[in-house]
C-alpha cells in the first residue's frame, strides 16, 4: 500500500464464502469500530449469515501479553544492574574481563530494549544465565545499587518471591521466542 495506510484502503479480491477468520496486528487502521479494515470486511464483504471472528495474530500476541506481563518488580532491578553494568565503559569492559576469567560461556550482557517484547526474552535469558557472574561482581564493585521501593539489589535479588518471578517471566519470555521463531 502507498501512501496512506487506513482500512478503507485494503482492497483485497478473496473468496468471501470460505473465511473463518480475520488476523490483524492490532492497529487502529485494523480493528477501528468506524472505518478499520476488519470492520469494513465484516460489513461490505462478508455475508451476515456467515460466522467470520476477528483475531489478533499470534505473532503479534507478545506485545499484548508484555502490556500485561510486566512484573515490574523483576523488570526494575534487572535493568538497573544491567545499566550498572553497561553505561560506564570501565564497569562494562571489568564486567568483560570478570566473565572471561570465570571462564563462562558468555562474553557479555545483552542491554534490554523496551521496545521489542522479544528483546526482553533475550536480556532475561542472558542474566539468568550469568546470574552468579553478576551478584559476584555487584558484590566485587560494592555497588550500592537500590530498587525503586529502596531495597538493595542483592537482598532483592537473594528473595525468594523475586527469584520465583524472575523464573516466571524469564520462562513466559522465553516460550514467546521460540513459539515467534
Amino acid at each position: 500500500m502507498d501512501g496512506r495506510t487506513q482500512g478503507i484502503d485494503v482492497k483485497v479480491t478473496l473468496s468471501w464464502n470460505i473465511l473463518s477468520a480475520i488476523g490483524t496486528n492490532g492497529a487502529p487502521n485494523m480493528i477501528g469500530k468506524e472505518i478499520g479494515a476488519v470492520k469494513l470486511l465484516l460489513d461490505q464483504v462478508v455475508p451476515p449469515q456467515h460466522r467470520c471472528l476477528s483475531l489478533q495474530c499470534i505473532i503479534h500476541q507478545e506485545p499484548l501479553c508484555g502490556k500485561f506481563l510486566k512484573y515490574q518488580n523483576v523488570m526494575d532491578v534487572v535493568v538497573k544492574v544491567i545499566n550498572f553494568i553497561c553505561a560506564k565503559g570501565v564497569n562494562h569492559r571489568h564486567f568483560k574481563a570478570l566473565l572471561k576469567e570465570l571462564d563462562s560461556q558468555y562474553r557479555d550482557i545483552l542491554y534490554h530494549c523496551e521496545v521489542l517484547w522479544l528483546s526482553r526474552g533475550r536480556v532475561l535469558q542472558r542474566f539468568n544465565d550469568l546470574f552468579t557472574e553478576i551478584i559476584i561482581f555487584i558484590i566485587e564493585k560494592d555497588a550500592n545499587l537500590k530498587t525503586k521501593n529502596g531495597e538493595h539489589v542483592i537482598e532483592q535479588m537473594n528473595n525468594k518471591n523475586w527469584l520465583f518471578d524472575f523464573a516466571c517471566l524469564s520462562d513466559i519470555t522465553g516460550h514467546l521466542n521460540d513459539l515467534n521463531i
